[in-house]
């Protein structure tokens, strides 16, 4: 039983090392704004002072509304798995290699989650002209130390 529960807690660590959201302390010691990256509510929340042009922000919604259903499907694939993985531990009736590749396959779906959302800022950078991303920057950097 202490093992099975030792296996629990282990697995319950190396989930929570790999937070499927990202928390605002992440966002804030890796801002992506320094890359000129930035979610599609913060560059429409602009959209005046950027001149956006009715096809930059069509584009924008789009790729924003296509984004938020991949990441509410793969958090929700995500969780389904570790409960699944968890429902497995506790009845003690799988193998090492089992709990293995579960805990393999919810890794590489993060991972995706992680490549997905990397790509969903891109796509929005390239829509937008050097002179918004840089405004953007300006907006970030002023946005951050009325937090402070």
């Amino acid at each position: 039983m202490k093992r099975v529960y030792l296996l629990i807690m282990m697995v319950l660590m190396l989930f929570s090392a790999f937070p499927s959201r990202v928390t605002a302390e992440t966002r804030e010691l890796y801002p992506l704004s320094q890359w000129g990256l930035f979610s599609g509510r913060f560059i429409l929340k602009y959209k005046d002072s950027l001149a956006l042009t009715p096809e930059q922000e069509k584009k924008i919604e789009r790729i924003k509304t296509a984004y938020k259903e991949t990441a509410i499907n793969g958090s929700s694939e995500i969780k389904m798995e570790e409960f699944k993985l968890a429902g497995i531990i506790e009845s003690g009736n799988a193998s090492r290699e089992e709990i293995e590749k579960m805990i393999r396959k919810i890794s590489k779906r993060k991972s995706a989650l992680i490549i997905d959302r990397f790509n969903y800022h891109l796509d929005l950078r390239e829509i937008l002209t050097a002179e918004q991303v840089e405004k953007l920057k300006a907006f970030a950097q002023e946005s951050r130390r009325k937090r402070q």
